[in-house]
């Protein structure tokens, strides 16, 4: 083994980095005395520390469940205390709309008893004296587990808005007018 053993002496070494970097200008000698750090992107200033990443996350969460909610869930149903609605609206010959409330129990102690229904257009909730173009319904749920009513409104819209009172508890929620 010793017979492939190359000496040391006999040996020329045709790269060397001190003597490369020491001919080389004052600007590479800089960079590699200083070396750059790497620019910071966005996603990684915003992942760096366990903390900021898991505050990203619960971010990107949050807005895909406001996305969902938005586009992906019906804007014509909602609950009230145990009961499930669903409002449609058609658009009559003359410049009224015609509402459609459906109710269906969800469990046996839903609510029953008198339910105050606010309908308002969203697109011009003002008339022209200044005052809220209101207009309030009293309807009465029953033990009923589906009931159905039906009412006309003195207005035209493109879209509308409910408000619902059962006892204390309230809900609102937007319905296109088809």
């Amino acid at each position: 083994m010793d017979e492939h053993k190359i000496p040391e002496k006999g040996l020329h070494y045709y790269y060397n980095r001190a003597e490369r970097i020491e001919k080389a200008s004052p600007q590479v000698r800089a960079l590699y005395e200083n070396p750059p750090h790497p620019k910071k992107t966005l996603l990684s200033s915003l992942t760096d520390s366990k903390p900021k990443a898991a505050l990203f996350t619960v971010i990107i969460v949050m807005c895909l469940m406001i996305l969902f909610m938005t586009y992906l869930l019906p804007e014509n149903q909602t609950t009230l205390d145990g009961n499930s609605i669903t409002i449609s609206s058609i658009r009559g010959n003359d410049s009224s709309c015609f509402v459609v409330l459906k109710k269906q129990s969800n469990k046996k102690n839903a609510f029953t008893g008198i339910v105050t229904a606010s309908v308002s257009p969203a697109d011009n909730p003002v008339g022209n004296d200044g005052k809220a173009k209101f207009h309030n319904y009293t309807i009465v749920f029953t033990a009923a587990e589906k009931e159905e009513f039906r009412w006309k409104i003195p207005f035209d819209s493109q879209k509308l808005v409910f408000f619902l009172q059962a006892g204390t508890h309230t809900t609102s929620f937007r319905v296109k007018v088809e």
